[in-house]
């Protein structure tokens, strides 16, 4: 059984965190009526900026600086989902038959290129894009390199 001093303690214990708790009551109703009774700055209300020391011209200058890229990023989308590329089962025949291709050259024919292919150590073919070479179709043609493609599998010929 508790003694007549044990319950005083628990008494004055209670008492201590019931004024705890009016004291916080008070304070978090005082901080609710200063919010509401404290002027807020709109943003078309720019006399309280210069009324307060704040460079408004430096302030116009900064939003004239941001406010085209922000035009010219509010087109694009930022997170893109990933790109699924179907499986590609490879049967090692691209290997095998790049094997037969030599890159000899890349040229430039107005905004296009073309590659000068040899085939089997014998016949030299000029290609473009999206022909074909063997059974690969050329995907891309780079100064110094040509992307071919056969079912799916890509590889690249370069000197």
């Amino acid at each position: 059984m508790a003694s007549e001093s044990d319950l005083q303690a628990a008494n004055r214990l209670t008492t201590g965190f019931l004024a705890a708790g009016v004291v916080v009551f008070a304070t978090a109703v005082a901080l609710v009526a200063l919010a509401a009774l404290t002027p807020v700055d709109t943003a078309g209300d720019l006399g309280n900026l210069e009324s307060r020391g704040l460079d408004l011209a430096a302030w116009s200058e900064s939003r004239a600086e941001v406010d085209p890229l922000l035009r010219r990023m509010a087109g694009r989308r930022l997170i893109r989902p990933p790109e699924v590329q179907a499986a590609v089962k490879d049967t090692g025949l691209a290997g095998r038959l790049i094997k037969r291709l030599t890159l000899e050259g890349v040229v430039q024919i107005g905004q296009d290129f073309a590659a000068y292919i040899r085939v089997d150590k014998k016949s030299l073919e000029t290609v473009r894009q999206g022909q074909n070479v063997l059974d690969f179709v050329v995907e891309r043609i780079e100064p110094g390199k040509v992307t071919l493609s056969l079912q799916g599998v890509e590889v690249v010929l370069a000197h």
